[in-house]
């Protein structure tokens, strides 16, 4: 049952309607999905109720979804109703998120539904000494880039590009060279010894450059689904 609806009419009394939208608003939700602000994408909520009917008093659930600019808010009569309607809202929502200025796709703030891109957990950073880690790796085609254990956490590896999905990798020691006008020579392999201190602006820079790419090397390792 139609409860608030921005794009089609309701199906209660004003009154009716006005009375679950402040139960709701009181409430707290018993299921939520939420996408933050973020260029191109407007702020939503997708959320579930349990609430005593005005009047009747009888159990009732009803799902909450709200953007910038639209509301629908229905009613069920069973908890069950509300929880597929729920999911199905969440994953047609999934559906159309987008990607960002950045072209990386984004993905529900929070959420409960299984199999729709959930968050991230916290993003590697990358410093200086990583990046001298990198310039000393004996394999030719060295990376640095990101792993994902099985309970969810991420870190920083260095490894042979030929072991390493392409899109975890955050940098290459071949980068590192071309920026600093550095060559490797027969019999003579550049490390970290090779590099001044003036060339720590470079590997600051570098350094930046390599965690701006981890959102979405970890969104790679990521690309469905709440954590956990």
């Amino acid at each position: 049952m139609v409860i608030v609806s921005s794009n089609a009419g309701t199906e209660v009394s004003a009154e009716y309607a006005e009375r679950v939208e402040a139960l709701v608003e009181a409430a707290a939700p018993a299921r939520e999905t939420v996408q933050g602000e973020s260029w191109k994408t407007c702020r939503l909520t997708i959320r579930l109720y349990a609430y005593a009917a005005p009047g009747s008093e009888a159990p009732r659930w009803a799902v909450d979804y709200s953007d910038d600019a639209s509301r629908e808010l229905t009613e069920y009569d069973s908890r069950e109703a509300a929880d597929l309607f729920y999911e199905k809202m969440v994953r047609e929502t999934a559906e159309h998120l987008g990607e960002d200025h950045d072209g990386i796709p984004v993905r529900f703030a929070s959420t409960d539904v299984e199999g729709v891109p959930g968050p991230l957990p916290e993003l590697p950073v990358v410093d200086t000494d990583d990046i001298r880690t990198l310039l000393d790796q004996v394999a030719e085609d060295a990376v640095l880039y990101v792993e994902r254990g099985e309970d969810g956490e991420v870190w920083l590896a260095f490894g042979p590009a030929a072991h390493v999905p392409p899109r975890t990798v955050l940098l290459t020691r071949y980068d590192i060279l071309e920026l600093l006008g550095l060559y490797d020579e027969h019999g003579s392999r550049i490390t970290r010894q090779d590099v001044d201190a003036d060339d720590d602006v470079f590997l600051e820079d570098l350094a930046g450059i390599a965690s701006e790419a981890a959102r979405a090397a970890v969104g790679a390792l990521f690309p469905a689904g709440p954590l956990g």
